[in-house]
């Protein structure tokens, strides 16, 4: 086990939202840079996006570690322990979403492509198997990104949080297009391009009944294969991963408040509302 993870048997640092967010409701969005970054392993309340802007280092996620150059984006989801080392420099961009921007702006989210692949599939990837995955953004392209987060800080010190969501929406808009972009183009392990391809299909699927069998032959292998390959990789089965699928997408519609239950059950794939509630 890395050093930083020792720390959790230590010391159980947890960051929750009123630590980075004003009382005004519309305050959806921390965004600044944290120069000469070393943290131990810790998590938070909160979704949070990290993008390296200067130096290196090492960034740590359950129980694997990464380098951490410039362009690296690491996408952390709430309650995951994580942590970053350098013996040099190291400075990161936090972008931290309260919940309610994640409810606010669920549909849209929903809609932006490889936002799955962004916020789950590739964190839950890199925490379990430590694969390296994450989007890495290329030295011709930085200096475009660094201009909106630029335009997203302004907008906070200036409390014009309506706007400052709104290219907050975009960001996220193309971090997701350009992961989804660099995985096709990118000539990946055949087993993690396998497991992509189901926990995506998986992911665009959820308000059907599937069977192993139908997702096993989305990525052409047997059920015994697909168990084995899910299982080295993410410690659970297929199926309990189209739980976990359901359950975050059935949380989400029930905070949104603008469905019934029975909606929402049919909606992410259950029988109906007490089989859902089995599972809240």
């Amino acid at each position: 086990m890395h050093p930083l993870a020792l720390e959790l048997n230590k010391k159980n640092v947890y960051y929750k939202e009123s630590d980075c967010f004003t009382d005004d409701p519309f305050h959806l969005v921390n965004t600044y840079v944290h120069a000469n970054y070393n943290i131990k392993m810790h998590s938070h309340q909160f979704f949070e996006i990290n993008i390296v802007v200067g130096g290196e280092g090492r960034h740590y996620i359950g129980d694997t570690s990464l380098p951490a150059c410039v362009g690296d984006v690491f996408v952390i989801p709430p309650e995951v322990f994580h942590g970053y080392h350098t013996s040099g420099s190291l400075d990161i961009c936090h972008i931290i979403l309260r919940s309610s921007f994640m409810t606010r702006y669920r549909e849209e989210l929903a809609l932006m492509p490889g936002f799955s692949l962004l916020f789950d599939i590739e964190p839950r990837l890199r925490r379990s198997a430590g694969c390296s995955c994450n989007l890495h953004i290329a030295p011709y392209d930085l200096s475009d990104f660094f201009d909106e987060v630029s335009r997203i800080i302004r907008a906070e010190e200036s409390k014009h949080y309506a706007y400052q969501s709104a290219q907050t929406l975009a960001l996220i808009g193309r971090l997701g297009e350009l992961l989804q972009k660099n995985i096709e183009n990118s000539s990946l392990p055949s087993q993690l391009g396998d497991l992509l391809l189901v926990m995506n299909f998986i992911q665009d699927n959820i308000d059907k009944k599937l069977t192993l069998d139908e997702i096993a032959a989305k990525a052409n292998m047997s059920r015994s294969t697909l168990n084995r390959h899910f299982r080295q990789a993410l410690h659970i089965s297929p199926m309990q991963y189209l739980m976990h699928c359901r359950v975050t997408r059935a949380r989400d519609l029930i905070a949104a408040s603008t469905l019934s239950k029975t909606e929402i059950a049919l909606l992410t794939g259950f029988y109906d509302v007490a089989h859902m509630n089995k599972y809240l």
